[in-house]
């Protein structure tokens, strides 16, 4: 806001006020931005700058002014400046949108009142004037928007969210009551995939709102979503332990009722790594930890496919999960911690509780196979440097660790089973494919420009119904292998 030096620099030095920032913010936008009306003033009458220019978000002099709510500003451009106050950013908000988020009163009241702005405008998200108000607590343009200009409180953004929706789902417990004591919303109404407010609320860990809805509104505790999952299963999930108290202890919610695919809280709160409300299910709580999904997967089972050691450790030693125990695929916790490449767990479970290393699913997957398989270089390392791992151990389908990982196509793990551990290129699974036309088939091109360039492998042999590697390659359709 230094007018001297702006007049300076402008007047004595001809620099050029339309130049932009990194963000494409000019001279005058900032000025707007930061609401020195002198500057603005000399930048427009003595300068000409250009009031509609915008930054790279498409944000206007008159956007800005109004989203930091600088009402003389915003005058002055509409009044003097001739701003189009309908004018929207690339995310579709307007000045009056902006304002509103952001709950300046006398700059809404100002477009809306006298300039007759569009209070049911929606950006691109569907969100209005009305509901942007609600999600960020500004009760007294909520109030206005409502009772003075008629905005409706049930209109539904793209997620489905009505304002009170999002208002129980962002915890704001004054709009809440405000919308359901003297608005009358609906808090039955439900969005997308079945949540309810009470759902919506519990998800983000809003206790004040859910007490409310709960002893003040009687809103049903135990209803689901369209996935089968409960309040209290949502608040396990999401790791909001105040929320799970209350629930459990004040209004006897079943720890051990299930989700649509057999997902009980504990479950939940160890897929998704919350380890005090797993510690409260447990100790305090006496939930069964070896309580299984309708796929048989275990809560250690769960915890280690996401990697989750903090859990894992505190399952097999507080909770004495058994290691062992398989899903319906056959699929152990070690399998499946190899299957993601999570190395901390992977080693934990072989070198602290002495886990099988060679043990198979029903497919005959091993934990190399699966590391290979699926790219984790780390763990293969161990589970062949450290623990011995057979790297010939072929699954039911007769594929060896390099036969798939060449079908996948995963290089650095082809090259190591090959020139760090002497792997058998020459083997064959089932119908005599080799790990040539294993990835000739998948057109993996980098593993096939190795093994024929590096390794000599022979590009005219033939599997048992006598199809070459170019046979095979034409019949899968990929062009650059058989370039």
């Amino acid at each position: 806001g230094h007018l001297p030096v702006v007049k300076y620099l402008v007047e004595e030095n001809n620099v050029n006020i339309e130049e932009k920032g990194q963000n494409g913010l000019t001279c005058l936008i900032w000025a707007c931005y930061s609401g020195h009306l002198p500057v603005i003033k000399y930048l427009v009458e003595e300068r000409n700058a250009n009031v509609d220019e915008n930054t790279h978000n498409g944000d206007t002099c008159l956007i800005w002014a109004s989203n930091n709510g600088l009402l003389p500003v915003v005058k002055y451009l509409v009044e003097e400046g001739n701003a189009n106050i309908e004018e929207t950013n690339h995310n579709g908000d307007t000045c009056l949108l902006l304002a509103c988020i952001n709950g300046h009163l006398p700059v809404v009241k100002y477009l809306v009142e006298e300039r007759n702005a569009d209070v049911e405008v929606t950006n691109h998200n569907g969100d209005t004037c009305l509901i942007w108000a609600c999600h960020n607590d500004h009760l007294p343009v909520v109030k206005f928007l409502v009772e003075e200009r008629g905005a409706n409180i049930e209109e539904k953004d793209h997620n489905g969210l009505t304002c009170l929706m999002g208002t129980c789902q962002i915890g704001h417990l004054p709009v809440v009551k405000y919308l359901v004591e003297e608005r009358g919303a609906n808090i039955g109404e439900k969005c997308l995939n079945g949540f309810s407010c009470l759902m919506l609320a519990c998800c983000d860990g809003r206790l004040p709102v859910v007490k409310y809805l709960v002893e003040e509104k009687n809103t049903n505790i135990e209803e689901k979503n369209d996935n089968g999952d409960t309040c209290l299963l949502l608040a396990c999930y999401n790791g909001h332990l105040p929320v799970v108290k209350y629930l459990v202890e004040e209004n006897n919610v079943n720890i051990e009722e299930k989700g649509q695919n057999g997902l009980t809280c504990l479950i939940w709160a160890c897929y998704s790594g919350h380890l005090p409300v797993i510690k409260y299910l447990v100790e305090e709580r006496n939930a069964n930890v070896d309580e299984n999904t309708h796929n048989g997967d275990t809560c250690l089972i769960w915890a280690s496919n996401n990697g989750l050691l903090p859990v894992v450790k505190y399952l097999v030693e507080e909770g004495n999960a058994n290691i062992e125990e398989t899903n319906h695929n056959g699929d152990t916790c070690l399998l499946l911690a190899c299957i993601n490449g999570h190395l901390p767990v992977v080693k934990y479970l072989v070198e602290e509780r002495n886990a099988d290393v060679e043990v198979t699913n029903h497919n005959g997957d091993t934990c190399l196979i699966w590391a290979c398989h699926n790219d984790h270089l780390p763990v293969v390392k161990f589970l062949v440097e450290e623990r011995g791992a057979n790297i010939e151990e072929k699954d039911h389908n007769g594929l060896t660790c390099l036969m798939g990982t060449c079908q996948i196509g995963h290089l650095p793990v082809v090259k190591y089973l090959v020139e760090e551990r002497g792997a058998n290129i020459g083997e064959k699974c089932l119908n005599g494919f080799s790990c040539l036309m294993l990835a000739c088939c998948d057109g993996r091109l980098p593993v096939v420009k190795y093994l024929v360039e590096e390794k000599n492998t022979n590009i005219e042999e033939k599997n048992d119904n006598g199809d070459t590697c170019l046979l095979l390659a034409c019949y899968n359709g990929h062009l650059p292998v058989v370039k």
